[in-house]
């Protein structure tokens, strides 16, 4: 497995670099998937990723994600709708 981990290694350093906001997306989505192949228990599934749960989920790199702005609303992005 030590070449996922060269490859979260080379997705870090990109994501270092501030990359436009759809390339960190991307990126940011791999990271999170690989951790989680090597580390199911700390990371969220891909599909948690996705569906934006973010429970049992120690992240990979605070500095990788992208804000979560407030909507229009000023609601904040991760709440439903009531």
């Amino acid at each position: 497995m030590n070449h996922i981990q060269t490859e979260i290694s080379r997705i870090s350093a990109r994501l270092a670099a501030y990359p436009d906001p759809f390339e960190h997306a991307g990126l940011y989505a791999a990271q999170q998937a690989l951790s989680w192949a090597l580390q199911p228990d700390a990371f969220a599934s891909p599909l948690a990723i996705i569906t934006r749960s973010e429970a049992n989920s120690a992240d990979c790199s605070e500095q990788a994600r992208l804000r979560r702005l407030p909507d229009i609303d000023g609601a904040k992005q991760d709440e439903p709708e009531r």
